[in-house]
């Protein structure tokens, strides 16, 4: 056996799932004011979704079919309500709202929703959300548990319908009874374990989960993930999403709505395992069955991207400041080359080839809503999504810190909302971490402005695939100078040929390699820079001990000959 010893340093930070408690750009809408002020209450499941264009606003919109199951405030004649939400995907166009409500079919909870009356061709009702994503408190339809992004609510039936029917003075009205109970037949799937522990969302990796009773083929199986921006709501695969599907083995990759936390397998019943790290998400454009990660190309001419500030943003000095502060972060980090141009005179949040930083007007974002970024995306091929313009709106009523002090009890840190914005326009989602500024959460009172390594590695992940000539669209982004952009550096999983226990790591590892050549073993830091590299002399187990303190985060290991290349990424993690 062959000891192999590594230095490392300035590794990634690494944190745990944490629980979910707010969202980011957000300030809390209690449950009595989300009642008091909706027009209608129910409890719905989701049925079916359109997209479309809205011609009087030139916005990109979906409507979302709603079955009705209880109404708990408002009167209806149907047992289908109509759902306008922001964004979707249209032809060979996108348009994306952080924060805003987003479904996919077969979620279900209870909706709080205002008429604005809006009729389809067909007269029906237009309804929308209020209190944008607190617009809805998420079912688990697994254990019966409800939740919105801020709360917990226990059992739906239990917990959640009396505060309902306080709220109400005990007006309940039924259409249907909620199918609750979920079959768990005698073939219910069995989870043994999955792999890696360590993932990403969005980029088409993927994880193996192992266990038995998954069926000989998905059927109508199917693998549910925990949802970065709500909580434990279910976040679904599409079709082509899930590369394999056998009793004793399921190989899916990760959506890029997905955040860390427990997953489960649905096939006859279910069965649940915690523990999946996901670092990062990147954003994608789900124009088809398959959804295309969002890029960054040539957007102003010269190979980068301008921002423009309206007359009123660029006008507060402080406020200025402080996006300026946000775009470094990101810049300097990530070697993505944005600047900020000229002021302007355009203020609206629409497609109008100005890529906008402003304040909205009074009333205009969602109520609870602190400031939104709405991505419009284009695609030019079925691999090819990429950015045409990004607007940023913040709410000018809020009660803002400006500064670069810390903020008071009540203030909101306009430069961490700033940079969490910038992170969406870097095309990046939510995250379930709570030392990560692209977590759903902050509140009054609270910065997170710094970028940590799982945010530079997200980041330089984007740009990789930016600055690359594509086979249609503008042209590539060109990085900022002076930045290094590691291109190439990606895992392999597919290979069999050699395998790593465990992972994650702590302090060292084996490497079990069935090679019949020699080779070099390479241990590089996920920015692309080598950090070690030892040879290898044929089949054998390698053992790996550190004499390092090593800090917590992410590594690539690669076996490399003459012939042949094979990468997998590990992680260190301190037990």
């Amino acid at each position: 056996m062959k000891k192999l010893t590594i230095f490392i340093t300035g590794l990634l930070s690494f944190c745990l799932p944490f629980s979910l408690h707010a969202q980011c750009a957000l300030e809390k809408i209690t449950l009595e004011d989300r009642f008091i002020n909706a027009d209608l209450v129910i409890e719905g499941k989701i049925q079916s979704q359109h997209v479309f264009r809205d011609d009087s606003d030139g916005h990109i919109y979906t409507l979302n079919s709603i079955e009705v199951f209880n109404i708990f405030k408002g009167q209806i004649n149907t047992q289908e309500v109509l759902l306008v939400t922001k964004g979707g995907a249209l032809e060979k166009e996108g348009e994306k709202v952080t924060p805003s409500l987003q479904f996919q079919r077969g979620n279900s909870g209870v909706l709080f929703l205002y008429d604005k009356g809006q009729k389809t061709e067909n007269n029906e009702a237009l309804f929308h959300p209020y209190a944008g994503p607190q617009a809805c408190i998420h079912y688990d339809l697994i254990d019966g548990t409800a939740h919105d992004v801020f709360e917990n609510y226990g059992n739906a039936e239990q917990e959640l319908y009396p505060l309902l029917l306080e709220l109400s003075k005990n007006y309940l009205k039924v259409v249907k009874k909620f199918p609750w109970d979920i079959s768990h037949g005698k073939s219910a799937p069995n989870i043994d374990s999955i792999s890696p522990l360590s993932t990403t969302a969005g980029t088409r990796d993927y994880i193996n989960i192992y266990g038995n009773g998954f069926g000989s083929n998905r059927g109508n199986g199917e693998v549910e993930f925990r949802n970065a921006s709500t909580g434990p709501s279910a976040v679904f695969p599409v079709d082509d999403e899930y590369l394999i599907w056998t009793d004793s083995l399921i190989r899916v990759e990760v959506p890029y709505r997905a955040g860390s936390g427990a997953i489960r397998v649905l096939k006859n019943g279910s069965d649940i395992i915690p523990g999946l790290v996901i670092r990062f998400a990147h954003l994608a454009l789900g124009t088809a069955a398959y959804p295309i990660p969002a890029l960054h190309l040539d957007n102003n001419g010269n190979g980068g991207f301008t921002w423009r500030m309206s007359n009123d943003f660029h006008s507060n000095s402080a406020a200025r400041a402080s996006f300026e502060r946000a775009l470094s972060s990101w810049s300097d980090k990530t070697c993505i080359n944005w600047s900020n141009g000229a002021v302007t005179s355009v203020d609206q949040d629409s497609q109008d080839q100005t890529n906008n930083v402003r304040f909205a007007d009074s009333g205009e974002l969602e109520t609870g809503v602190l400031a939104i970024t709405r991505n419009y995306w284009s695609n030019c091929d079925v691999n090819t999504a990429y950015t045409v313009e990004i607007d940023l709106s913040y709410d000018p009523d809020k009660a803002w810190n400006y500064g670069s002090n810390f903020p008071s009890f009540n203030q909101y840190d306009i430069e961490s909302i700033s940079v969490h914005e910038l992170g969406h326009a870097h095309q990046l989602g939510h995250v379930v971490n709570i030392s990560d500024f692209m977590h759903a959460t902050i509140g009054p009172g609270t910065t997170k402005r710094s970028l940590i390594d799982n945010n530079t590695e997200a980041g330089l992940h984007v740009m990789k695939l930016s600055v690359v000539k594509k086979q249609c669209g503008p042209d590539e982004m060109i990085g900022i100078s002076n930045c290094v952009i590691p291109v190439g550096l990606e895992e392999n999983q597919d290979n069999d040929e050699f395998s790593v226990y465990p992972n994650p790591f702590n302090g060292g590892f084996e490497v079990n390699v069935d090679f019949v050549f020699s080779g070099y073993i390479r241990i590089y830091h996920f920015n692309g820079s080598l950090l070690s590299e030892e040879m290898f002399n044929g089949p054998g187990l390698y053992r790996w001990n550190s004499t390092a303190n090593l800090s917590d985060g992410l590594y690539l290991l690669e076996l490399f000959s003459e012939s042949f290349t094979a990468r997998r990424k590990l992680l260190h993690q301190k037990l």
